[in-house]
């Protein structure tokens, strides 16, 4: 098992591709941090990990908040590591709620933050972590 016993946060982990990836990592032995945004998708897909053997904690959370991603990465350090991100977190414009009559700086706005935003915080917050603990893959 090539991640066994790495600890491992996927965010968006709570359905679609993330999902899978997150099942990919549960195979191989990693224990996961779920994380998003739908708690009874985040819920479901934790019971999932765990009744294949595998471990996996879901995390409620909108990692467009960089005080909800620091929060995030400092629990799941409490595990004793943090050794890959996989920053997978995102919506398309359907489901960011934008309206075809918003101008180009709204509808930004409403993509920026679980896209980009998501992605810089937690590799921020998960980098020097990793770096403590001998290194890491993002």
């Amino acid at each position: 098992m090539r991640f066994k016993d790495k600890v491992v946060i996927v965010t968006g982990g709570n359905s679609g591709i993330g999902r899978g990836i997150a099942r990919y990592f549960a195979k191989e032995g990693a224990r996961l941090a779920l994380v998003g945004r739908d708690s009874a998708k985040g819920s479901e897909v934790e019971s999932e990990i765990a009744s294949a053997g595998a471990r996996a904690t879901f995390f409620q959370c909108d990692l467009a908040s960089e005080a909800a991603a620091a929060e995030l990465v400092d629990k799941v350090a409490q595990w004793g590591s943090v050794d890959v991100v996989v920053n997978n977190a995102g919506v398309g414009s359907r489901r960011s709620g934008i309206e075809a009559n918003e101008s180009p700086g709204q509808r930004w706005s409403k993509l920026r933050g679980p896209n980009l935003d998501s992605t810089y915080f937690v590799s921020s917050y998960a980098l020097p972590v990793m770096r403590d603990c001998g290194g890491g893959s993002i």
